[in-house]
């Protein structure tokens, strides 16, 4: 079984200080390595050229919350006419067979 140590660094600078430490301690580059834990909520370090900040996969969501709403209220006034309808054509009905 391979034996790994691990450390935690606030900045990545400190872990490039210990990678090279390591490297001149006569540890080989390729029994290193170095990974970065994003912060709840981030997800992608480099975002886009107009919002560097922003994530990448949520660049678009505008368009498609907008296209999700759109839907949403045609099939709600869809059903909604449907029902009107059903409800206003059985009370007619009722109104028929009653009298």
């Amino acid at each position: 079984m391979n034996t790994i140590i691990v450390g935690r660094f606030a900045e990545q600078a400190q872990a490039d200080r210990t990678v090279a430490a390591l490297s001149e301690a006569g540890f080989p580059p390729s029994r290193t390595a170095t990974l970065f834990v994003n912060p709840p909520g981030q997800y992608d370090r480099h975002g886009t050229p107009r919002d560097p900040d922003a994530s990448a996969g949520a660049h678009h969501a505008g368009t498609g919350a907008a296209a999700g709403a759109a839907a949403g209220t045609g099939i709600g006034t869809a059903v909604g006419v449907a029902t009107i309808r059903t409800w206003a054509q059985s009370s007619i009905e009722r109104r028929f067979y009653e009298q």
